[in-house]
């Protein structure tokens, strides 16, 4: 994760290779803690533009974190993530909705707060800015108060709000300037391209356009030489970089056994549970308890998506 909000995104792709394959030889590739490791890289395929990709190890993330809350939890902020770039802005609502409601007991501050950005965030997108910012100011981030440590990401987005009010002064322009040097100092590259991205929204809104442009050009090469192309795609700004929108293969959690094999074959021949457990001898509750097992291995979360995911990756014909 450290690596990733570095904006070392190759080296962070690398590393998760290496622990796939350290799991899978350990036998591992259940344990709930593995789910983050998936999650990330979907993270990772979501900044590459390769959204397929980001959704199927997301989701396979989820399934394998479920038992244990907090790493569940951890997880499905980065469903949220995907679902904002997606623009499913009222599912990612309802997201965090179920996240707040079923683990409000167990969430940590920093849960809280990560919850309370993306709510704010999303709401923002929906037009909702009076909710968006009461959520900030729930969170000690108002209007006329200065940038706190740790809270930085809170603050862009009441900044952004601001902008959007037209109520734009070089008063933001200075508090911006504190959080581009926090996010220097963190080595957030993420928090910095944000940062240089909104300053240079400021600038221009000043009437500072050979600025704005300056700034804009900075941030623009920040954002290649870290791999965070989405951040500048979700501005409309344009980039010449090349990103890979397209996957052709996917890591399994574990290989399918012979039996997980041949219930999906007959998922894919449109056999019903019950069909298949006359076929094969079993009793229903043990063809799902293998459906179950399938979808956790495949990254999917229904029979026509494991068959689709099946056909893909060639396991039958």
């Amino acid at each position: 994760m450290t690596l990733f909000k570095l904006g070392k995104l190759k080296e962070t792709e690398e590393l998760i290779q290496k622990l796939i394959q350290l799991i899978r030889e350990h036998g591992f590739s259940f344990i709930s803690r593995v789910g983050g490791i998936w999650a990330l890289k979907g993270a990772v395929e979501m900044e590459k533009g390769n959204i397929e990709g980001a959704e199927h190890y997301i989701e396979k993330g989820l399934y394998l974190s479920k038992p244990e809350k907090p790493y569940y939890i951890w997880n499905s902020f980065y469903k949220v993530a995907l679902l904002n770039y997606q623009k499913k802005y009222h599912q990612a609502l309802e997201l965090i909705n179920e996240i707040n409601f079923n683990s409000s007991e167990t969430l940590s501050s920093v849960f809280l707060y990560i919850s309370a950005l993306w709510e704010s965030r999303i709401n923002l997108k929906l037009g909702n800015k009076f909710k968006a910012k009461e959520i900030l100011s729930s969170l000690g981030i108002k209007e006329n108060s200065l940038v706190q440590y740790g809270l930085e990401e809170g603050y862009l987005i009441l900044f952004n709000i601001l902008l959007e009010e037209e109520k734009i002064s070089a008063a933001i322009g200075k508090q911006l300037k504190i959080i581009e040097e926090n996010a220097q100092l963190k080595g957030d590259k993420k928090l910095y391209i944000e940062t240089l991205l909104l300053s240079s929204r400021l600038e221009k809104k000043l009437g500072n356009r050979e600025r704005a442009e300056k700034i804009l050009e900075k941030a623009k090469k920040v954002a290649e030489d870290s791999g965070y192309y989405q951040i500048i795609k979700e501005e409309k700004i344009n980039i010449p970089i090349q990103v890979n929108s397209s996957q052709n293969s996917y890591d399994l959690v574990e290989d399918l056994t012979t039996r997980e094999l041949e219930i999906l074959q007959l998922l894919g021949l449109g056999f019903s549970n019950q069909q298949i457990a006359d076929k094969l001898f079993l009793t229903v509750g043990t063809v799902k308890w293998y459906t179950s097992n399938i979808y956790g291995k495949l990254g999917v979360k229904s029979r026509t998506q494991a068959v689709a995911m099946g056909r893909k990756l060639k396991l039958f014909d």
